[in-house]
């Protein structure tokens, strides 16, 4: 199979679309969010295929075990299923199968990918989530708990 490595800027910006996607968004658009990771994983599953070298992530265990765990949660969803509906829930726990994608694509960026720069995506998802909070209770005059 060829080589078809991504340009660095094509893989910068998606290393980030996806930190932005799982850090920052889902506390104030998680409908963005949980339609933007799916996706991004995706894209990160082609990256790992079409670079040899990231296929190496998958002789680790952080590689292979979530796979096998998802092998198996997948066979006693399919043995327990009463109907076609719950075996489908399998696929909320996609994000669980598509780690070692994402860490093929976030590799990527080596020493740009720091616990900082992860930090700022976490803080302003939580300040994002603060924000709809505030504008929650105090502008739109939703009530912080039942019966307030």
């Amino acid at each position: 199979m060829q080589d078809m490595t991504l340009p660095r800027l094509t893989v910068a910006f998606l290393a980030r679309a996806m930190l932005l996607a799982g850090l920052t968004l889902p506390t104030f658009a998680p409908e963005i969010s949980n339609t933007a990771i799916p996706v991004l994983m995706s894209i990160a599953l082609l990256h790992l295929i079409w670079v040899p070298e990231r296929r190496q992530l998958l002789r680790q265990p952080a590689g292979w075990m979530p796979l096998l765990a998802g092998l198996l949660l997948f066979v006693a969803f399919s043995l327990t299923a009463k109907s076609p509906l719950h075996v489908a829930a399998f696929s909320a726990l996609i994000h669980l199968y598509m780690v070692v994608p994402m860490a093929g694509l976030l590799t990527r960026l080596g020493d740009a990918l720091t616990l900082d720069r992860i930090g700022l995506f976490a803080l302003a998802g939580t300040a994002g989530g603060a924000l709809a909070a505030a504008i929650d209770v105090f502008v739109l005059g939703s009530a912080r708990r039942p019966g307030q």
